[in-house]
């Protein structure tokens, strides 16, 4: 029980009010005052002077005072060197007044600013002591009290104490306090002496007195304290093992004595605490507590028999005791202890083994097993030279194992794919343990069908271990069982193991751990089937979660990779719970084969968003560049890269095209073209292939290796060129575009002429001296030499010059070409994005003179010599004739009795094909000859000729004043379009066509070639040679034997897309189903086009023309323009399977007439040249219309349709048997 007393001590000193001493001081004491401080003159003081104490509660004044000339605006005071805010008395006095101040302890210094002299003055503001905290008492072991408390901290005066306490309600002498800087205290002991109180051991209550005081008075303070509660004993002694035959492994018998003063002095006795610890498996912190209230309050010796779980095992005892009274634990003495250890016995159970509780691996023909078992516990061993003792049973034959020392958590063997069944006991010094565990392995066989997929480990940092896998059908397992047990060796438990069975029906499972790391394995069980441990394939630890390499195989088909896109695939190994794997992310880029590094930084990124997406298809990729590929995983915890690449290369492909193409450095005959690599070569190696197109269409082709640059020569001068630069790969054989898309165009510059190659021929006709020329020529020079002595030189910009009078024996001529230069840039001509054009820097014109032709030497004889030579040229000039006249006299009889019928292989039904001595329409190898019916086809066929009625008689007579007669045939199916042959007279026209057009030098060479075409027509021409012809087996046609020789030009591409058609054959008959050609007025080709329509532009003149100039029309003639006649009617008895066509030329309204314009798109459409509708009558053995025209074949020439005649009778008809083939197959188009 507490109990207080507060007294008020009395002041020193006047109590005067603070007015009045301000007063006082202004009135008598600052005039006549001298300015001291502490004593010392130094022109400053502080008024009051000295240290002050301020009770709580009454104001502050403070005065500071200058003297010798200083004035106050020159003091301040201060407080930890920061000016108060003061106010001026006088000019020598300033003042700083508080009202009720707190409770402090500060110096104030007035300062002489102009000086910096101080004094200083301290004052404390303070109250009555405070009461104290935390008196407390404590007796140790009833041989010395000691009580203590806090002093409070708000006093700012020195506080000193007097504590004493109660006997017989008399005071004792008070104690000596002792002072440190936080608490004070008193002792009081059973040692007695002068002025020293003693200690009452048996008091039961203590009551104490407690007093406080300072400058300004005191308080006291009570405090009663019950004296047996505070009791802290000495620890028990004695403390020992008491050895006796009854102790067993699992118990020790203890023996203690507590302090004499606790059984003696002590009121109520003693409490007891026994604790022990079981070395190395407790925490060094925790101890067992033992039951020990049964224990008496009073023995001076105590003796107890301890219980202790283990065997053959180490513990610390420890006991403590405490006065019965004492409700703290503070009061418990210090433990007396002591180390105990247990004796040995048998291992008291075998290791637990769960189903699947081994690990194989198949080796050869055999596999290697490792069989787990949980082990006991250390403190399980219960004895020395702990093991297991496992025996293996396969078949009839066992064996004894005993594990590593290394681990005693599992035996290693070797064994076939048989079942095995395994026993494993506990065993030490003492013996095995009494029971015994068992595993069955069954055959390998049995193991494979319920092995587990993706078995995966996440760790999270607060040690949750989430565990998954790819479930197996719960119908096929009974359950799963988990394994785990510290990580010290990968896949292999070192340590002690632990499992637990899960249900068959989930494929994920979390297990809270400690923070120690642990590994994992898991295997799935059916009867007496297992699967056996499968080890986590991904063990994701909870520290470095970020950079641990989720395994992922990144790889791609090497069929799925193409110029421009490859197909990439991955797998991931592991499994994971629903939305922690969000996507992919695909990363690549262009690498050089020897690095890693991306080149010029160049990368790229593609995302997959759905996780179940395990392939995806990169596109837009560089043709033969090799990329690195790489993927990242984008999880829940964020984005994981990985280290797993695949480089891919892709194919080649066509280079693009080259760049900055220059031409320059360009003369007469040469130029330089330079370029720049392609930006992408798409390729391992290219070349570069150059184009030269010449005005006319000429093309040249100039093929590079490597190099960047080629000189062109044998150019010709003031010609216009087109050159093109593509890039080509070698590998494909596939080159670029060409750039620009025409190519550039350029023309070379004025240089000298070349020399004329030839000597100059004399024109007898016409009395000139010709030559061709060599290029572009500005002017001709011709040098005429007379006698090998004079000479003069004439001009002329002509091909010829007139001959001059032979004067002397012999004359000479020759010739040579001069160009003149005033262009300002040469006469070159280009783009100047791609061509360099040079500059004159030179006024004038620049003279190139070409060198002399060859010399042409006219001799020149007597007058006569002209005239003889003439006479004999008009000789064989009329011999010539009467020949050629003669010959086409006999051409033409041959021809009137050629009959325009089929032969007899085409006509004849298919019933009747065994009356004829050939086998029918088999194909065949051998070369046959023409029937005799295919030979009336030709104008100078041996065969005989068919005897013709009187009717038709007449109509050859109408017709022999047609000069040109060729045979025509055409097929029955009038529907079709008609493919007119090449022919003599077709021939003919075309070249007399091109006379028109190639001038009056090539018509003479003209004529002279068609004079010996005629004289050896018989021998050359496919009309007059039976070795010229070759029976068609398929169609029954005889066709003409093309010369492999013959020079077939190439038809000159259209700017526009042809329609394609059949292309006709070479032969002297119709076919039947091909569109008709034809009549054009331009020059064609020798060859006819490959499609159906006729070209709006002249080739000859486009290829002369320069490009963006507009191309020359072609005049056309359409079927409109052709011919027709009027079907006369049969006479009554006649044979109507013949009609009778009169000539051409005796018909009046078929004369010449302007041609109708051809269509502006260039196009004869094929529809508007069609078989008239009498064709088709005939056909049908229908009598014609009489007023009805017929339209005649278009591709013939218009004098020589005098007959057309065909057959109606089956047996002969080839209409007919054109009718049965044409049911049969299906014409080509």
């Amino acid at each position: 029980m507490e109990r207080r007393t507060k007294n008020s001590g009395l002041r020193k000193g006047p109590h005067l009010s603070s007015w009045i001493w301000c007063m006082f001081i202004k009135v008598f004491c600052l005039p006549c005052i001298f300015s001291e401080c502490f004593g010392n003159n130094i022109t400053l003081s502080v008024q009051p002077p000295g240290d002050r104490r301020i009770f709580y509660g009454n104001p502050l004044e403070i005065f500071c005072v200058a003297e010798g000339g200083d004035l106050a605006k020159d003091l301040e005071l201060l407080v930890n060197h920061v000016p108060l805010n003061t106010t001026i008395v006088n000019e020598t006095t300033i003042r700083w007044y508080e009202e009720r101040p707190e409770k402090q302890s500060t110096t104030f210094y007035c300062n002489n600013k102009r000086t910096n002299k101080k004094c200083s003055s301290k004052v404390v503001v303070d109250g009555y002591p405070q009461e104290v905290e935390e008196f407390t008492c404590l007796s140790k072991n009833l041989n010395e009290l000691n009580c203590s408390w806090v002093p409070p901290k708000g006093n700012q005066l020195v506080v000193n104490y007097n504590l004493t306490f109660l006997v017989n309600d008399r005071a004792v002498l008070p104690c000596k306090v002792h002072d440190e800087v936080n608490v004070s205290w008193c002792v009081w002991t059973t040692k007695t002496g002068p002025g020293v109180p003693l200690y009452r051991q048996q008091l039961d209550m203590y009551y104490f007195n407690l007093t406080s005081y300072n400058s300004f008075g005191s308080i006291s303070q009570n405090f009663a304290v019950d004296h047996f509660s505070i009791v802290k004993p000495d620890p028990p002694t004695a403390l020992e093992v008491v050895h006796n035959e009854s102790c067993c492994s699992h118990s020790a018998t203890i023996q203690w004595k507590i302090p004499n003063n606790m059984v003696d002095l002590l009121k109520g006795g003693v409490d007891h605490r026994i604790e022990y610890q079981i070395s190395e498996i407790d925490n060094t912190t925790y101890f067992h507590k033992v039951d020990a209230s049964d224990l008496p309050p009073k023995n001076r010796t105590y003796i107890y028999e301890l219980s202790l779980p283990f065997a053959h095992w180490e513990y610390e005892v420890r006991i403590y005791i405490k006065p019965k009274k004492a409700k703290l634990d503070q009061y418990w003495s210090d433990y007396a202890f002591i180390m105990i250890n247990t004796t040995s016995e048998k291992p008291p159970r075998p290791p637990k083994i769960a189903a699947g509780s081994f690990h194989q691996q198949p080796y050869l023909n055999h596999r290697l097993l490792k069989i787990y078992w949980s082990q006991l516990s250390d403190v399980e061993e219960a004895g020395a030279n702990f093991t297991y003792r496992v025996v293996v049973w396969q078949g009839n034959k066992h064996q004894t194992l005993s594990p590593d020392n290394k681990s005693l958590s599992y035996v290693s063997l070797n064994a076939s794919d048989d079942p095995l069944q395994v026993m494993v006991w506990s065993e030490n010094d003492k013996g095995l343990s009494e029971d015994y565990s068992s595993l069955y392995i069954p055959s390998e066989d049995n193991t494979q069908d319920l092995h587990v997929e993706s078995f995966t480990k996440l760790t999270h940092e607060n040690g949750t271990n989430e565990l998954s896998w790819q479930k197996i059908n719960h119908n096929k397992i009974d359950n799963y069982t988990l394994f785990w047990c510290e990580l010290k060796t990968t896949q292999t438990c070192t340590g002690r193991m632990n499992f637990t069975t899960l249900s068959p029906y989930i494929s994920k499972h979390s297990i809270n751990l400690p923070s120690t790391l642990y590994q994992f394995a898991i295997s799935a069980n059916k009867g007496f089937k297992s699967s056996g441990m499968t080890w986590a394939y991904c063990d994701i630890p909870k520290k470095g979660m970020e950079w641990y390499q989720i395994p992922v195989s990144l790889s791609h088909d090497s069929t799925s990779v193409h110029t421009t896109h490859i197909n990439l695939t991955w797998a991931v190994q592991c499994t994971f719970s629903a939305g922690f794997l969000r996507g992919y992310i695909i990363y690549y880029c262009p690498v050089i084969e020897t690095s890693t590094s991306c080149y010029d930084n160049r990368n790229y990124t593609q995302h997959i968003d759905n996780p179940d997406q395990k392939s995806v298809l990169v596109e837009n990729l560089l043709p033969y560049t090799t990329y690195q590929f790489t993927i990242a995983l984008d999880t829940a915890s964020g984005i994981r890269q990985h280290n797993n690449t695949d480089r891919v290369t892709t194919l080649e492909d066509t280079p693009s095209s080259p760049t900055n193409i220059r031409i320059k450095d360009i003369t007469h005959d040469s130029v330089n073209i330079t370029w720049d690599p392609p930006e992408h070569k798409n390729g391992k190696s290219i070349y570069y292939n150059i184009t030269k197109t010449l005005s006319d269409g000429t093309t040249d082709y100039v093929i590079v290796d490597t190099f960047t640059h080629r000189q062109i020569t044998g150019l010709q001068g003031l010609t216009n060129y087109t050159f093109a630069v593509k890039a080509c790969n070698y590998a494909i054989n596939r080159c670029s575009s060409i750039v620009p898309k025409d190519g550039i165009h350029v023309r070379t510059r004025i240089g000298p002429p070349g020399r004329i190659n030839s000597a100059p021929l004399y024109n007898y006709s016409l009395g000139t001296i010709n030559w061709f020329a060599p290029g572009h020529v500005d002017l001709y020079q011709v040098m005429i030499l007379k006698n090998k002595k004079e000479y003069e030189i004439s001009n002329t910009t002509d091909l010829y010059i007139d001959t001059v009078a032979c004067q002397g024996n012999e004359m000479s001529y020759q010739v040579r070409a001069i160009n003149y230069d005033a262009d300002e840039y040469h006469g070159v001509m280009g783009d100047p994005d791609y061509v360099e054009l040079p500059v004159r820097t030179a006024k004038g014109i620049d003279e190139y003179v070409g060198e002399w032709s060859q010399t042409y030497n006219m001799p020149c004889g007597q007058s006569g010599g002209l005239t003889l030579t003439l006479i004999i040229l008009g000789v064989f000039l009329v011999v010539g004739v009467g020949y050629g006249s003669l010959k086409l006299y006999k051409k033409m009889k041959q021809m009137e009795d050629i009959k325009p019928v089929f032969p007899n292989g085409l006509n004849v039904p298919e019933k009747d094909l065994t009356k004829y001595g050939f086998g029918g329409w088999t194909q065949t190898n051998k070369d046959e000859k023409p029937s005799s019916d295919e030979m009336l086809l030709l104008p100078n066929s041996k065969s005989s000729i068919s005897p013709v009625s009187p009717n038709v008689k007449q109509s050859i007579d109408n017709c022999d004043s047609s000069d040109h007669t060729d045979s025509t045939a055409l097929s029955n199916n009038s529907e079709g379009h008609i493919d007119r042959q090449s022919s003599i007279s077709d021939t003919a026209s075309d070249s007399s066509l091109q006379d028109i057009e190639h001038g009056r030098d090539e018509n003479a060479s003209q004529g002279e070639a068609s004079a010996s075409e005629t004289e050896s027509s018989r021998e050359s021409s496919p009309y007059l040679n039976d070795l010229a012809f070759k029976k068609n087996p398929n169609s029954g046609y005889v066709q003409s034997v093309m010369n492999p020789n013959t020079d077939l030009s190439s038809p000159i591409k259209s700017p526009q897309e042809p329609v394609k058609s059949p292309v006709a054959a070479s032969s002297s008959y119709v076919m039947a189903g091909l569109p008709p050609p034809i009549f054009t007025t331009g020059l064609l080709p020798s060859s006819p086009p490959p499609a159906g329509y006729v070209r709006a532009d002249d080739p000859q003149a486009r290829l002369m023309n320069l490009p963006k100039l507009g191309p020359s029309p072609t005049k056309l003639f359409g079927p409109e323009s052709l011919p027709t006649l009027p079907l006369p009617s049969p006479k009554k008895g006649e044979d109507s399977s013949y009609i009778q066509l009169q000539c051409l030329e005796s018909l009046p309204n078929l004369k010449v007439h302007e041609q109708p314009k051809p269509a502006a798109s260039g196009y004869v459409s094929p529809e508007d040249a069609v078989l008239n509708k009498h064709l088709t009558n005939m056909m049908a053995a229908r009598a014609p219309v009489p007023d009805t025209p017929i339209l005649l074949d278009p591709d013939m020439s218009p004098d020589a349709y005098c007959r057309f005649s065909w057959s109606k009778d089956p047996s002969i008809d080839n209409f007919n048997s054109i009718l049965v083939d044409s049911s049969l197959t299906t014409p080509k188009n």
